[in-house]
């Protein structure tokens, strides 16, 4: 093993993959890390690190200031677990591994990354629990961990991430309450906690995150009344609360949420209205002075309109989700646009039922290649009409 390491050391120090290697210790040290896992690490993909061309060639791989700071290896067919040795990068900014096919858990030695600003592992296939160590990470602004198979709670840890934009935990299997100490990421502007299995409360400490502009916490098992304390969101575009087991009555305090573009509270045991200052943003139930009360069975009723709802994350840069409500049933069409006209991608084209729907777009076109970065557009047919939104993507 000492051989085969300082067969490495020395290939690293040719001259080649690292210029004048003697004055460049740390990106020598890098490349060593890298070359030790890369083909564990690539599984049946081939990763072209060679020694025999300069890592600033090497795909994926960002060299500033005589380190690696940016590794990108999204879409690459990735399998296996994720190296542990790549807590040794500590000088990295970035990590992207989304859209892999990844499994195993997370290493709690990312936790080292203390220079990390973000560290996305979306659309993967990792289990196990998120380890607590990623409370060390506290440049991170950017965390998502969407579309894995992770179980266990959300480690209370996270909320020592106070330098934190975004959050984004759904589509995973995590259970228990969500941690009051989230309420400390006052930087946050999406907190998106979905399609979980999360249980309890929701802490009135969110109401602290004045910054917010996207919560999502709709497809858990929450119960319990909404806190009055989400009503201090001032600066809140999507709140979706649905499909839980809330109860107890609508605060009021939700009509202060006066910049709301999207909210859905429906299929909880919820009882009493909508403020009406919110009522034209939500349609699953009926807006104070059209209805006094509202009994909790009415609360699951198909929408009164159709049309787009706001896209979430936006901006975004890796992918987002776009819900839509439909009145009644029929052909569907679903399709992004550039700012030219030219159809990106149809995403929906189908007869659908009456509803609300949901679908994710992870910035490709209909060929499967990357778009670049820009204003794109979303466009809704459905029978009777058509909406038209935009979104910002950011590479």
């Amino acid at each position: 093993m000492a051989a085969q390491d300082g067969a490495a050391s020395s290939q690293c120090a040719n001259g080649t993959v690292v210029p004048e290697p003697e004055d460049h210790p740390g990106l020598v040290s890098d490349c060593e890390v890298l070359l030790a896992l890369r083909d564990r690490f690539a599984g049946d993909v081939d990763l072209p690190w060679s020694v025999a061309t300069p890592m600033t060639g090497w795909e994926g791989i960002w060299v500033e200031d005589s380190a690696v700071k940016w590794l990108v290896l999204s879409d690459n067919a990735l399998t296996g677990p994720i190296p542990p040795e790549l807590g040794q990068l500590t000088n990295l900014k970035g990590l992207t591994l989304s859209g892999n096919e990844l499994s195993g858990p997370i290493p709690p030695e990312l936790g080292q990354l203390t220079n990390l600003q973000t560290l996305d592992l979306e659309y993967n296939a990792l289990t196990g629990p998120i380890p607590s160590e990623l409370g060390e990470l506290t440049n991170l602004w950017w965390l998502s961990l969407y579309r894995n198979e992770l179980s266990g709670p959300i480690p209370s840890e996270l909320g020592e991430l106070t330098k934190l934009k975004v959050l984004t935990l759904s589509g995973n299997e995590l259970s228990g309450p969500i941690p009051s100490e989230l309420g400390q990421l006052s930087n946050l502007k999406s907190l998106v906690l979905d399609s979980n299995a999360l249980t309890g409360l929701i802490p009135p400490e969110l109401g602290q995150l004045t910054n917010l502009e996207y919560l999502t916490l709709s497809f858990n098992e929450l119960s319990g009344p909404i806190p009055p304390e989400l009503g201090e969101l001032t600066n809140l575009k999507v709140l979706t609360l649905s499909f839980n087991e809330l109860s107890g009555p609508i605060p009021s305090e939700l009509g202060q949420l006066t910049n709301l573009q999207g909210l859905r509270l429906g299929n909880n045991q919820l009882t009493g209205c909508i403020p009406e200052t919110l009522a034209g943003w939500v349609d699953d139930l009926l807006a104070c002075g059209t209805a006094i009360e509202v009994e909790a069975t009415a609360l699951g009723s198909l929408p009164a309109t159709s049309g787009l709802d706001p896209n979430f994350p936006n901006p975004f840069n890796a992918g987002t989700q776009i819900a839509y409500r439909l009145a009644t049933s029929g052909p569907v069409r679903l399709e992004i646009y550039n700012t030219v006209g030219q159809s990106v991608r149809a995403l929906v084209d189908e007869a659908q039922a009456a509803g609300f729907h949901r679908v994710h777009w992870d910035s490709r076109d209909g060929r499967g290649q990357a778009v670049g970065a820009g204003v794109y557009l979303i466009r809704l047919r459905y029978p009777g009409g058509s909406q038209t939104r935009h979104m910002l993507y950011l590479e």
